[in-house]
């Protein structure tokens, strides 16, 4: 029997009830079986998959799926939504979410109204300098995808969109009230900076 641990196998059941047959019939040894020999070719609902109350690389396949990095209860997938239930809220935990080729929707943790959400993420081209912004207006910019090396005040009424110059000295933000904000790399090597016009 074919097995990977993040695949969410319940969820897959009960979205799925002729799969859910076909393992009771004996067809395919289990969720995942199926999954792998013929759900991940076509757009099924309910393919999940969810890392732990731990640190997880957490890696989909399929043509649609869901890329969660906390252990899920219950979920509601939406075309643009998740409404996840989970054991944990993703505090103080690392996790990598790598999608397929096909369509997939990420869901990182709590999604609560007090936390930031992340809107836009953008690796620095040729770096591991991976800049973040958020619907709060704040920016963040993290070493190899991990260690917060540099914190950015950004807009106010938050922000929707952020993509770095080809070079990648710059990269520009775009506010949720129409302003555009571009920050440029110190001339020490000190990081970043905001340009005023």
């Amino acid at each position: 029997m074919t097995t990977n641990q993040f695949f969410n196998e319940e969820l897959y059941l009960a979205k799925n009830p002729k799969v859910a047959s076909s393992v009771t019939s004996g067809k395919y040894a289990s969720g995942y079986d199926e999954f792998i020999q013929v759900g991940q070719f076509v757009e099924r609902n309910g393919v999940i998959f969810n890392g732990t109350n731990r640190n997880d690389t957490v890696q989909a396949s399929g043509q649609k799926s869901s890329v969660i990095g906390v252990n899920v209860e219950t979920a509601e997938v939406g075309n643009r939504l998740i409404n996840a239930e989970t054991s944990s809220l993703g505090v103080d935990e690392i996790d990598i979410l790598l999608g397929s080729p096909g369509r997939n929707l990420f869901y990182l943790g709590d999604n609560a109204a007090e936390k930031p959400i992340v809107q836009s993420i953008q690796f620095q081209p040729n770096s591991y300098l991976l800049a973040s912004a958020s619907a709060d207006g704040m920016v963040c910019l993290w070493n190899k995808g991990r260690k917060l090396t540099q914190f950015l005040d950004g807009a106010d009424g938050g922000l929707s969109c952020l993509s770095w110059h080809p070079q990648g000295h710059q990269f520009a933000v775009g506010g949720n009230n129409g302003e555009l904000i571009i920050w440029s790399k110190g001339m020490r090597g000190q990081g970043f900076g905001r340009d005023d016009f």
